[in-house]
C-alpha cells in the first residue's frame, strides 16, 4: 500500500485516510526511526503510538501525501527528541553550576573534582 492508495474517510471537508490504513501504512516506519534513536528500549512503542497520533490528527497539514513516509518519520524524530529532552538530568547544585563556570571547565569536571574533594574530607576528616 502506497501513500497514495490510502483509503478516504467520508468527509465533508478534507477527506483522511481511514486509521487502520494510516496506521498500517506508518508504524513500520515509525517505529524503525523510534528504534534508531532510542535502541530498544521500552518507551518506543510509547514514542511511535505518540507520534502516529499527532501525525493523523495533522493530517490536513501534509501538503504531498506522496511524502508520508518521510513526514511520518520526521515528527516521529521529534517525538522522540522531545522525549530525551525531558528525560536528560539537570544540574542539581547551583554551586557546582557556579564552580564549572568561574573555573571555565566543564560541568563534569566541577563534579567529579567536588566528588574527590569529598572522599579527600571523608579520609583526611
Amino acid at each position: 500500500m502506497s501513500a497514495a492508495t490510502l483509503p478516504r474517510q467520508k468527509r465533508s471537508e478534507g477527506a483522511r485516510p481511514g486509521a487502520t490504513a494510516f496506521i498500517e501504512l506508518t508504524r513500520p516506519h515509525a517505529t524503525a526511526v523510534a528504534r534508531s534513536i532510542l535502541g530498544s528500549c521500552d518507551e518506543v512503542e510509547d514514542v511511535v503510538q505518540e507520534a502516529l497520533l499527532r501525525a493523523y490528527t495533522r493530517l490536513d497539514t501534509l501538503r504531498d501525501r506522496a511524502n508520508i513516509i518521510g513526514w511520518i518519520s520526521k515528527v516521529t524524530r521529534t517525538v522522540c527528541f522531545n522525549m530525551l529532552r525531558e528525560r536528560r538530568p539537570s544540574v542539581v547544585d547551583p554551586g557546582v553550576a557556579a564552580l564549572a563556570g568561574d573555573e571555565g571547565g566543564s560541568v563534569e569536571e566541577a563534579v567529579v573534582g567536588e566528588m574527590i574533594r569529598c572522599e579527600l574530607v571523608q579520609v583526611l576528616g
